[in-house]
Formats: structure tokens, sequence, C-alpha cells
């Protein structure tokens, strides 16, 4: 069953791989026709034209956008890859900084502001690249449900030692604090939680000023 499981990950991680390539084509030849368009606005003479502002004005929107939306495929494609192999060396930098563009959409819903924070170093580590993502994406989730508008949450991987460390930090109320620390803990979403970092090798704690959860694994998890 573990066996099967793991070639539909697979062959899910396959195909949204693939698709992503496509959209990053559609997202180039949008791009390459807003140019096109852009350069012919600027060959016609400046009265020619009644909206030339709010044209020139609109085309910057869609500069922006499509900024963004390589950046969202270009996540999701090693998000794909990340199925590709049940145990692989990663840095934690990257996939943390991967997870928190994927993940940020669900944050912007509860108007909490989602950051990465990037150690100095690279965070080297061997595990199961899902799991990792999902362990650290439930951490985010189970968090959520005690912050409020206006909160903000930060993932922070780092190394203390020979293990690796994976932080989300709450920076909330009062209320907020005292529900990551205190009603988190006797939830079932903390024995989830302590499970799935203990798949990984891992052991999971709370962090108290301010309020969060630390995951610790060692390097070769």
């Amino acid at each position: 069953m573990k066996e099967y499981q793991t070639r539909e990950v697979a062959f899910f991680g396959k195909i949204t791989a693939g698709i992503t390539h496509e959209f990053k084509n559609v997202l180039a030849i949008i791009k390459e026709s807003a140019g096109l368009m852009e350069d012919f606005l600027h060959l016609s003479p400046a009265d020619s034209f009644p909206f030339r502002q709010k044209f020139i004005d609109t085309m910057g929107i869609i500069k922006g956008q499509l900024g963004r939306g390589n950046d969202l495929v270009a996540g999701l494609n090693r998000f794909a890859h990340s199925a590709d192999q049940s145990r692989a060396d990663i840095d934690v930098n990257d996939m943390m900084a991967q997870l928190v563009l994927l993940s940020a959409r669900f944050t912007r819903l509860k108007g909490i502001t989602m950051k990465f924070i990037s150690f100095e170093q690279p965070v080297s580590l061997t595990t199961d690249p899902i799991r990792l993502e999902m362990a650290v994406f439930s951490g985010i989730e189970s968090c959520l449900a005690y912050l409020s508008t206006g909160d903000t949450v930060s993932v922070c991987p780092g190394r203390d030692g020979d293990q690796v460390v994976i932080e989300i930090i709450c920076d909330s109320t009062a209320s907020g604090q005292a529900g990551v620390n205190q009603t988190l803990p006797a939830s079932q979403d903390w024995a989830g939680l302590q499970t799935m970092a203990a798949n990984l090798n891992g052991t999971l704690a709370l962090k108290d000023t301010p309020a969060g959860l630390v995951f610790t694994f060692p390097r070769q998890g």
C-alpha cells in the first residue's frame, strides 16, 4: 500500500511539473505580446491615441502580474519536483522560501502577513521532501487557527549544532499567543504534528516568546 501511495504522489508530481512548464510558455507569449504592443505605442505619435497614459499604466500592471505569475509557476514547479524522490538532499532555505510563496494565499485570506526569514548560510538536510513540506505547512495551519487579522507568521530555518531547526514564529495579540502556547498543545492537531515530526526522525516543541513552533531534525534525517 505504501509503495502504491508513493507511486501516486510521484505521478501527481510529474503531471503537475509538466503543466507548470506549459504555463511558463503561456506567460512567455503574453510577455512577448505585451512588449510588442508597448513598442507599437512608443512608435506612434504622442497625440495619436487619446488613452495613451491609461494604456501605459495598464501595461505596467500586466508586467507586474506576469512577474508574480512566473514566480508562482516556478515555485509550483519546484514543489512538484519534491515528489521525485522519497529521500533527497535539500537546502531548507530554498524549500521553505518556496513553501511560503505557495502558502501565502491561505494567510492572506485571513488578513495575516506571512514572511520567510532566510538563514545566512545554506541549511542542508537529507529527508523526505514532501513529508517535510506537509509537516511545516500543517504547523502553519495549526497556528493560523489562533491568529487574527493584522498578525504575522514567519517561517525561519536554521541550524543548531548538527541539527536543522525550522521555526514558525507568530507575532500576534495576547489571545493569539495564548492560543498557540496553551490551547494548541492540548488539541488533536498537536498530536498529529508530533507524529509528522517523528516520522521524519524529528521532534516538535513550543517556542515561548514570541509564541510559535520549533521543528528539529537530524541533518541526515
